[in-house]
């Protein structure tokens, strides 16, 4: 097997090594099993189950406005778009209730609360404190058990 064949261990930091994993033996590297940004903040203290409750729901909400692509038929030069107005209702409201919750997140804290939506870590120095300030917003709006 040459270096290219080889599976990318990864780094060995120690967020990196804090991460919950399995060692799968047919691959040769460890498995992450925090398949999230939310889970690895979970796992690490740095987000509380209810900041995580209140993130899955936003990402849910964004999935759902945005996670599927439109189908479109070819008639010629103009083409006509398959989707049901059952999904352009269900995808509306999504948007709607994503964009009241994001209503009451800090301007900072609303970039951190975009990464997410969008599967990445947040980024600077205070991202995650910023998160966790957005996500708190959010569970409050949602009225989640403290």
């Amino acid at each position: 097997m040459t270096h290219m064949q080889k599976a990318d261990r990864g780094t060995d930091g120690p967020a990196m090594l804090a991460r919950r994993r399995v060692y799968d033996r047919e691959v040769g590297a460890d498995r992450m099993l925090d398949n999230c940004v939310l889970s690895f903040y979970v796992d690490i203290d740095a987000l509380t189950r209810r900041q995580a409750d209140a993130g899955h729901e936003v990402c849910r909400l964004y999935a759902l406005a945005f996670g599927r692509p439109r189908v479109v038929a070819d008639l010629g030069a103009r083409g006509v778009d398959l989707s049901s107005p059952e999904d352009d209702e269900q995808e509306g409201h999504a948007w709607r209730h994503y964009n009241e919750l994001m209503s009451v997140v800090p301007s900072k804290a609303r970039t951190q609360i975009m990464r997410l939506v969008r599967g990445e870590f947040p980024d600077r120095h205070m991202g995650v404190s910023r998160l966790a300030e957005g996500l708190d917003r959010i569970a409050d709006e949602l009225r989640l058990a403290r």
